[in-house]
């Protein structure tokens, strides 16, 4: 008996090709679910230390942002006064390297969050003043406490900085 595969090598030929593609079709498969992927939120808690990454801190609502920091880095507040329903505060960005602040709120206890959401571009070091639209009147000499939230880009990932602790006032 003759050998058919020696008469005609297509077969031969397509079984060839087609191992040929399906081991091409695996090593991509495999190079791309071997891509990297983007770093999981950091959640930094009171006292500075990370927090679990997969909850964010207790009693805080996760965040929208990518990143969320608590305490005073980049934006320290430098003076605040809340006279009718607008807040004001002075604030620098304490980092050598330039800041987008994309948001901040302010508010806490019984009072509803205020917040203002343009983009404030910061050069290293400079200060601005940013004001905040309140959903509540203060009335001249009352007192205020409240805790207040930036949000930033820095170097194009977003960061939310929950501030260490609120500010304390009395209206203007």
């Amino acid at each position: 008996m003759a050998d058919t595969h020696a008469q005609n090598p297509m077969p031969l030929i397509i079984g060839g090709i087609l191992l040929f593609l399906v081991i091409v079709f695996f090593m991509t498969s495999m190079l791309i679910s071997e891509r990297k992927q983007p770093p999981p939120p950091v959640y930094i808690d009171q006292q500075g230390q990370e927090a679990n990454p997969q909850m964010p801190p207790a009693g805080h609502v996760a965040p929208a942002a990518d990143h969320r920091k608590y305490g005073s880095v980049p934006f320290t507040i430098l003076e605040h006064i809340w006279s009718g329903y607008t807040l004001t505060i002075v604030t620098q960005n304490i980092e050598p390297n330039s800041l987008t602040m994309t948001g901040f709120a302010a508010g806490g206890g019984s009072i509803p969050y205020g917040t203002d959401y343009t983009r404030i571009a910061f050069a290293g070091g400079e200060k601005k003043t940013v004001s905040a639209k309140m959903s509540t009147s203060c009335s001249p000499g009352t007192s205020y406490e409240l805790n207040i939230t930036f949000d930033y880009d820095r170097d194009g990932v977003r960061w939310q900085e929950v501030g260490a602790k609120p500010i304390i006032g009395k209206c203007g």
